[in-house]
This record gives C-alpha cells, structure tokens and sequence, in this order.
C-alpha cells in the first residue's frame, strides 16, 4: 500500500479510517516529534558542552536545539536536494566514525570485561529492549518516501533491509567495543556518554573529539529524518481527514502546515518538558502501533503475499518486549504509563470531534499542493 502515509497508510487499511485509527496515527505522530526532540536536546547537549564545558547552562543546550530544528526545517522546505546531501554526509560520517573508533578499540579492549558474570539480571535485559526497540522505529521513516520511488516493489525492501542491517552490525560492534573497553560498571556509571569515554580510552582526545563530531551528526541526521516524517505524516492525516485539511497546504516552497505544526510541538518539547523522561511514552506508543499493524496484516497476508510464520513470530517477540517493559515503566515510571494512555484518549476524542461534530471528511482532490517531491 505504497503512501507517503507510510505504517499509518496499514492501520487505515486493517482497521478502517475510524476514531481509533486516527487517533493511534495521531500519537505516531507525536512519537516521531518526541525522537526529534531528544535527538535535537542531545545536539544541544554535546554543542553546550563544547562552548561551555560540563557545566553548561541548560538554556543554551535549549536555544542550541531550537535552532537546529529551525535550520534543518529549512533544508527540507528547499527540497530533495539539499536534505538528501545533508543526510547522506551524516549518515557517512556517522558510521565512518563509529567503525573506525570500534575497530581501534577492538584491539586494546579486555575480553574479561565481557564476562556474562558482569550482566545484569536477565529480566532487567528483556525490560530493557523496549527502550532498544525505540531505537528502531526511525526505520520505518523509510516506508514514508515509497510514493517517490521509481520501482518501490524493488527499492523499499533494499532500503529498509540494507539500513536494518548495517545500524545493527554498527550497534553490536560498538556495543562490543565500549563494554570491552570500558567495563559494565564504567559504563553504567557513564551511562550518557560511555562511547566518547571509551574512545578517549582507546584513542585519547581524538577519540573525544570524533565521537562528538559523529554525534552531531548523528543528532543532525535523525532530525532531519524525523522533520521529514513529521511532513509526509501529518500531509496523509490531513488528507484522509484525521487532521485539518489545512495541514496539507503548502505554507512556503516545500513546507506544509503540518511540518509548521510538527516544528511547533518539537520546539514546545524541548522548551517546556524533560524530553528523555517521555521517551518512553514514545516507545510504548509505537510497540502498541506495530503490535496491531503485526496483527491486523495475519488477516491480509492472502492480499499482500506476507509470511504467516515471520507476522507471527513479529507479533509474538512483541509481546516479549512490551510486556517487562511496561511492568518496569509501571514500576519506577508510572507517570509515564498515564501520559500515554491520557494521550491516546485525548487523540481518540479529537478524531470522533472531527468525524463526528464536524462531519470532516478530506478528499485528495480538495488538497491545494503536495509537500516537496522528496
């Protein structure tokens, strides 16, 4: 079901265009700006850090964040050209970096280090891959551009496999590196930067100074991605009618209104809120989206020709990860649970006002203009 809609385009397709599919779209959305926000707070993080030392002010970490969102919306108003060239800088430089400091430091770390002996309990590691699961769910950002493939049936599975499995190889790698190096105790106790202390083991202030530019990039790379996503979504919301037919309107080049909306709610995240105490509300958001889209596809596999055995075994490793992860989030962060489920029925409502109280419904033909031909 190729749209710019991308996995909001199957929820409508399993489920019907319904209250609770626009309002699980609605807070996909949210979870796509939430990334954005802790991707554009850590820039600022490392930019404050780098102008200011540790002590930094948190308001110059803020205003560094804010106007990376502000310079990368512009990028993707110009067009294909400048955000493809930005991101395929980043998206080199990122792993040219990582690989290289792993493979340095593969050969000063210590393999005792790596001792299972030093694990956590195993029930903290399955709750943990909730949160690694979030890491994740920026790959379906790719599914977002298969209106502007040429041969999607051929394109998308290369992209979205070939993405996959590069980030993976890249995460065991310097996952490998950094508690070989490092230790499981050092690197709980550098939990936010265990990578740029590992490289200056391995390395010395090279290392430093590579792994900042590599996670500015990075940061760089995964708002743009995210801006794009915020772009393509709220368009597909808005013409199917889950959001103001406006949304979809051109506001200047290739900006709609709905990228100005998803700039918006960013901006107000990293102004006014703890963005990494809501990332979970964001996890959890998407798990229970593709749990249901995992789900709703076992009733279209005739149609789509998908595997019964690899839809199920998706569904079920699912369930694995949201389970402990929920119970641990409802252990020690049980305002988050209540965020997102606030959220969700608040979502819900909004799209029953539109449906109902409104009688909105937005046929494609009544759009004005499309978003950039990205």
């Amino acid at each position: 079901y190729p749209s710019r809609g991308g996995l909001i385009e199957f929820l409508a397709v399993e489920y019907g265009s319904g209250p609770l599919t626009g309002g699980l779209s609605l807070l996909t959305l949210l979870a796509g700006i939430i990334t954005l926000a802790m991707a554009a707070i850590t820039f600022g993080s490392y930019g404050a850090a780098l102008l200011e030392g540790s002590d930094y002010p948190a308001i110059l970490a803020k205003g560094l964040a804010i106007a990376l969102i502000a310079l990368l919306s512009v990028v993707i108003a110009i067009g294909t050209g400048a955000m493809n060239t930005l991101q395929s800088i980043s998206v080199v430089v990122v792993v040219t970096v990582l690989v290289g400091i792993s493979l340095i430091g593969l050969t000063q770390m210590d393999a005792s280090n790596l001792d299972p002996a030093s694990y956590p309990q195993v029930s903290t590691v399955i709750a943990s891959l909730g949160l690694t699961f979030f890491a994740y769910t920026g790959f379906q950002i790719i599914a977002n551009s298969v209106e502007d493939m040429k041969t999607p049936a051929r394109e998308l599975p290369i992209a979205m496999y070939g993405a996959i499995g590069v980030a993976t190889a890249v995460y065991v790698l310097v996952a490998v590196t950094v508690f070989g190096v490092l230790g499981a105790d050092e690197v709980v106790k550098d939990a936010d930067t265990a990578i740029i202390v590992a490289a200056r083991e391995a390395i010395g202030q090279w290392g430093v100074a590579l792994s900042v530019l590599a996670a500015a990039f990075a940061t760089v790379s995964t708002v743009l991605a995210n801006l794009y996503f915020g772009l393509n979504t709220s368009y597909s919301l808005a013409v199917n009618g889950s959001l103001p037919s406006r949304y979809a309107r051109q506001a200047w080049k290739g900006a709609t209104f709905g990228l100005i909306l998803t700039v918006v709610i960013a901006v107000a995240l990293v102004a006014f809120l703890d963005v990494n105490q809501i990332a979970s509300a964001g996890s959890i958001v998407y798990m229970v989206v593709f749990f249901m889209i995992n789900a709703g596809h076992i009733r279209l596999r005739s149609e789509t020709g998908a595997s019964l055995p690899l839809l199920a075994a998706g569904t079920i490793l699912l369930l694995v990860a949201a389970v402990p992860f929920l119970v641990n989030t409802w252990q020690n962060e049980r305002v988050v649970v209540w965020f997102t489920i606030g959220s969700l029925v608040a979502a819900v409502l909004f799209e029953i006002y539109l449906s109902k109280a409104r009688h909105r419904t937005v046929p494609a033909s009544t759009v004005e203009a499309k978003p950039t031909d990205t």
